[in-house]
């Protein structure tokens, strides 16, 4: 039964699930289905270790060192695999997809702010997948979607799967309508409530702020419909967590085909999304966060400074870094591939952006991380100083490589 108020939105989700109920075509995980999580499926102490031990200097990759019991049952080849099963909504869903739903449902709505009194999670087998799926079945005939330019690729790639025409999708400027908080840039900090205001509960929150997200940091999880968390980069994993009501989640079960069509992730997957929330709950990544600023800080206002000789069109910094610092900074300059050779043959790896949606704002983009020294920094500093003043005066000095970047 629909409830005395529900959004547009929620109508148009509940009629379309009710048909296909009478249809009886509707889709769920049969309970039937359910794997039993191992008895001893567990991260072994030395693995612990690793992994914390992984988090902090950001490498790649990590090793779990656990050894799950294969549950009993039939399998294609005649064995017992934990590992890759099939389809959610065949017989991939195991417990531990379960559990790790309805802890981070608890974990990203620790009050009861959610718009829906129980909200839910839908896990998805990477944060990609999650935004094609929202961007892609959430928009109802006669919906609009408006959107910063630098928005991820993944929510082009759902618009363009959605029913609306490209009339209907309408990209500003990056920042200049002052609502959402675009990534690509490294802006941290947004007009959130100014976004939340105007939008309602038509906004969506993509970011990671002390591990629960900036709209839940000001205290807006209440007038958020839906929310995507995702585990890469910082949380050190894969997969994207999509936090919305139960009706939504079932709409998305439905009908998002990144979702319906793909095998579940991996045990081993959960297990490691589990750790890097486990180390958020012990307040490991809180202080890994709090140097990560700190150095951000002393980076940007260290640059700031020295580049006030600079002319801009050889280098300059964004306005917005002027406020909150940003463990991503793009420094702008119309020779990016240079200056990021140069870096590199100092000893640090910083990335070029130069496509055509950055034509006239070409940029290297710096990503600091948490295990990274102040020495580092005011290195990494020096380095750029010396291509912006050699670029200035004359030719780029050369200089010898380093086998290992330091950022």
């Amino acid at each position: 039964m629909a409830p005395a108020e529900e959004s547009v939105l929620h109508a148009h989700m509940r009629a379309a699930l009710d048909s296909r109920r009478q249809r009886s075509i509707i889709r769920r995980p049969h309970p039937d289905a359910f794997i039993p999580a191992p008895q001893n499926l567990v991260v072994q102490p030395r693995a612990q270790t690793a992994y914390r031990l992984f988090l902090k200097r950001l490498s790649f990759a990590v090793h779990l060192c656990a050894s799950p019991r294969p549950s009993p049952r039939i399998s294609p080849v005649g064995t017992s695999d934990p590992g890759l099963w099939g389809s959610r909504l065949l017989d991939g869903t195991h417990e531990a997809h379960l559990k790790i739903e309805q802890r981070l449902a608890k974990f990203f709505c620790p009050e009861p702010r959610y718009p829906s009194p129980n909200p839910t999670a839908l896990l998805f087998n990477s944060g990609f997948d999650a935004n094609v799926a929202l961007f892609s079945v959430l928009p109802q005939p006669g919906d609009w979607i408006i959107y910063d330019e630098l928005v991820h690729a993944s929510v082009h790639d759902g618009m363009r799967s959605s029913r609306l025409a490209q009339s209907r999708r309408i990209a500003f400027k990056h920042s200049c309508v002052r609502i959402w908080k675009p990534r690509f840039d490294g802006r941290v900090l947004g007009p959130t409530r100014k976004t939340v205001r105007g939008c309602g509960r038509g906004a969506f929150d993509w970011s990671l702020w002390d591990g629960r997200g900036w709209v839940e940091q000001l205290g807006l999880g209440s007038r958020v419909h839906v929310r995507l968390h995702t585990f890469g980069k910082a949380m050190a994993s894969s997969g994207g967590i999509v936090i919305c009501d139960s009706l939504t989640r079932e709409y998305l079960i439905n009908y998002a085909r990144t979702f319906i069509f793909t095998t579940a992730p991996t045990i081993a997957n959960v297990i490691a999304m589990g750790c890097s929330f486990d180390m958020v709950d012990n307040g490991t990544t809180q202080r890994l966060a709090a140097q990560l600023f700190k150095i951000s800080t002393r980076f940007t206002t260290a640059l700031r400074t020295r580049l006030e000789n600079i002319p801009p069109r050889i280098m300059a910094l964004p306005p917005f870094l002027k406020s909150e610092p940003t463990p991503i900074v793009p420094i702008l300059t119309p020779h990016p591939r240079q200056l990021a050779q140069h870096l590199r043959e100092r000893g640090f790896l910083a990335r070029p952006i130069n496509i055509r949606l950055f034509q006239g704002r070409e940029r290297v983009r710096v990503c600091l991380h948490a295990a990274n020294t102040e020495e580092e920094v005011d290195g990494l500093v020096d380095a750029l100083l010396e291509w912006a003043e050699e670029k200035r005066s004359g030719p780029r000095l050369g200089g010898r490589s380093f086998p290992i970047a330091k950022l």
